[in-house]
């Protein structure tokens, strides 16, 4: 999905209708709504970041090569977040532990599973995510009325985006009706 979506959404959120439709048709914007824009692409950040590293998780796997049994982070291909999994290469799970700048691992060659932190985005960008830009807008407009101070508005969307990853979480894949008597 594209930044530009997730935003207009959100402007319609924050009744900024004009906007959202230049954000859309790439009209020349004033210096006004430029700072507009970039304020809401710092919410989305925020809001991308907070889905990220609490409700979908970015997982990377890397093959890592042990030195004393010990992984400095600064091995890995991405920052580490938070060390999910460590396997062997039979895929059997390895004892490990977290320390400040590496990880001891009990293995000389071993699959580490770990999450990371997204990427910035820009107005260009597209956002990975399997959630729809509706719930990303609703924390985008939270973020917003927080940085603005209206509290009870923050408040409002943010029961919103949290409903709405609440639901998600809850879906389930398949329906099923209770059986029926005709009589």
């Amino acid at each position: 999905m594209r930044v530009k979506d997730i935003l207009k959404i959100s402007c319609t959120f924050l009744d900024k209708d004009d906007l959202a439709d230049k954000i859309i048709t790439g009209e020349t914007l004033l210096e006004e709504e430029e700072k507009m824009v970039e304020e809401l692409i710092d919410c989305l950040n925020l809001v991308n970041e907070e889905v990220s590293t609490e409700v979908l998780p970015i997982v990377k796997v890397e093959k890592i090569r042990t030195d004393n049994f010990k992984i400095p982070f600064s091995a890995f291909s991405f920052a580490p977040v938070s060390i999910l999994a460590v396997k062997d290469c039979n895929g059997r799970t390895v004892r490990h532990k977290v320390f400040a700048d590496y990880v001891v691992a009990l293995g000389g060659e071993v699959e580490v599973w770990y999450s990371v932190r997204p990427e910035l985005l820009s107005a260009d960008s597209n956002v990975n995510s399997t959630l729809p830009e509706r719930v990303f807008a609703y924390g985008v407009a939270r973020e917003f009325y927080i940085k603005k101070g209206f509290y009870n508005d923050a408040e409002v969307w943010d029961g919103r985006f949290k409903n709405s990853l609440e639901m998600l979480s809850n879906k389930k894949s398949s329906f099923q009706m209770a059986g029926r008597r005709w009589q």
